[in-house]
Formats: C-alpha cells, structure tokens, sequence
C-alpha cells in the first residue's frame, strides 16, 4: 500500500516523539516526568531537610548494666564510612559541624586507659540540629576481683599445701573453675573475638597438655619463663558478670620423669585494635605489633606439683 506525504510526516513526529520519551521520561498521555534525569541528591539536600548548619552530635557511653552514662575521656571513635583517619570525641559531649546529615559513619567505643569495652556500630546522621547516639559499653574486670580454683583429679582443692604428685608415665584431668566480677567483663564481649588461655610447663616432665577448649596461637607476647618450658593455647569466651566457667585440662606426663614444677596459666583478653596500615577495627589479644590489648594485668593461675 502506498503511503501518502502526510502521513509519512506523521510517522517521523512519532518516531522522534519516541526517542524524547527515552531520553526525557515524556509520557503519551500529555504528563512529563524529568525524574529520570535528576541527579541524586547529596547529603545536604535531601528532600524535607532544610538544617541550616550541620548537625552537632552527641555520643554517649551506656554502661550495659547500669543503664547509666559513662564519661571515660576520649572513648569514642568515629569516621567516615570508607574512610581511614578515625577522630575522638568525649563521651556526652557534641561533636558540631563534623558530620552532615544522612552521612554514614562508623562509630566505636574503645578506650585506650583499658577500663571498658564497648561497641561498634554503623551510624547515619539524622536530619536533627542535635542527635545524638548510645553507644554500649562495660567496665573491664579486674582480675584481683574475680574468684577461681583448680580441683585436683580427686576432687579435693588444688593449692601450695594440697600439690598434686602427678608421678611419671600418668595421665590426669585437673578442673579450673573461674568466675566473673559483678556486672563487668573479662575480654570484650561485643568484637566477636576470644580470650586466649595459654598453659606453661616443662617440657622435661610433661609430654603435654590438652583441653575441653578449641586450640589456639600462644600470643607472640608470652615469653617462657625457662629454656625448656612449652606453652599450649586455648580460646576461652569472653566472662561477663559473675558467669563461671570450668576447664578442664589433661596433663600426660614424661614417661620415666615424676614431675615436680608448678603449671602455670594465664588469661589474655580480647580487644579492639586499629590496624595501623588499613585502619580497620581488628579484634585480638595482641596488636600487629604484637603489643598487649586489653587488660593491663592479667588473670593468672597455677597447677600446684609435688
């Protein structure tokens, strides 16, 4: 069929009517839209925000058992999403023209005089002329504070007037039963990590030691204390509060040697760390650097031998 001028005219209007469409979001029923064409708006100008300043933020430390705010100096970190360089700021007080509305920060409770553990969150910024944001935290346990004992294989109490004589080629199960201090925390129960419990012994007397508890890497701080001492390592969970836990832990001795040297033991607490290349919150024992987190004493015990 042929096709007439007029016609032809028409089809071409359509055709490019067709193309602004695409490119213009227009709608045949005679509505335009120009959405399709808007840029996404910026922290500063989302729609129903119309702040005049940035926001200045509060962050407060919540003790978890208390309820009550904590004011440990300098104890809270934050950053930029995606950002390296963290900044501190002081639990209560606010933090003005640092971070724009509907920016999203990372934001973490460490303290770096080792007297609380506390959380870490992802955090956007409100359109408020003055949010502010609680930031969970406990006191760290003091080990002085905390109870613990060793029950020797026959139940009776093990102490430096009660040693155990283990005898040579002896296999036996010692139970340490340890307890938390009232409403704080032995290693930092909100990072996802664990205490590592390292047991030191001789070698000479003892072929080795095992244990109910996953293995793990004796830190690169704990140094022995004798040239012929061994260590073995096992992950413990964070104590919270007065929780108790027990341990046991099986000693197979030399062959032909009675033992007669004290094991000893010893608990590192897990805590947050900055990596000094990435700037990522790391959780651990020990830094890079392998330096001590946490806890500047530790919790420590003895198996007593005869």
């Amino acid at each position: 069929m042929k096709v007439k001028k007029t016609e032809k005219y028409i089809l071409a209007s359509l055709g490019l009517l067709s193309v602004f469409a695409v490119i213009f979001g227009l709608n045949f029923f005679g509505i335009i839209s120009f959405q399709a064409l808007q840029p996404e708006p910026t922290p500063t100008d989302r729609v129903g925000c119309n702040l005049a300043s940035a926001p200045s933020v509060t962050f407060n430390s919540i003790d978890k058992y208390t309820r009550t705010a904590d004011t440990t100096g300098s104890a809270i970190h934050f950053r930029k999403e995606g950002g390296l360089a963290w900044t501190s700021a002081t639990p209560g007080t606010a933090i003005a023209s640092v971070m724009n509305a509907f920016e999203n920060f990372d934001v973490v409770f460490y303290d770096d005089n080792t007297a609380r553990y506390g959380k870490m969150i992802s955090y956007e910024v409100p359109c408020q002329e003055n949010p502010s944001l609680d930031v969970e935290s406990v006191a760290v346990a003091t080990a002085s504070a905390m109870s613990g004992y060793t029950d020797n294989p026959d139940g009776t109490q093990n102490s430096n007037s009660n040693q155990w004589a283990m005898g040579a080629n002896s296999v036996k199960t010692f139970t340490i039963t340890i307890g938390g201090e009232s409403e704080k925390s032995y290693g930092n129960p909100y990072c996802g990590g664990r205490n590592v419990l390292v047991f030191e012994y001789n070698s000479t007397e003892i072929d080795g030691i095992t244990s109910n508890l996953a293995k793990a890497e004796t830190p690169t701080q704990h140094s022995v204390s004798a040239i012929d001492h061994k260590t073995k390592a096992f992950y413990v969970d964070p104590i919270e509060d007065t929780d108790e836990i027990q341990i046991k832990v099986t000693v197979d001795s030399d062959d032909s040697v009675d033992p007669t040297e004290d094991i000893t033991w010893t608990l590192y607490d897990v805590q947050y760390y900055f990596d000094k290349y990435s700037g990522d919150v790391l959780c651990d024992v020990e830094d890079e650097l392998d330096a001590d987190l946490g806890i500047a004493t530790e919790l420590s015990g003895t198996i007593y031998q005869s």
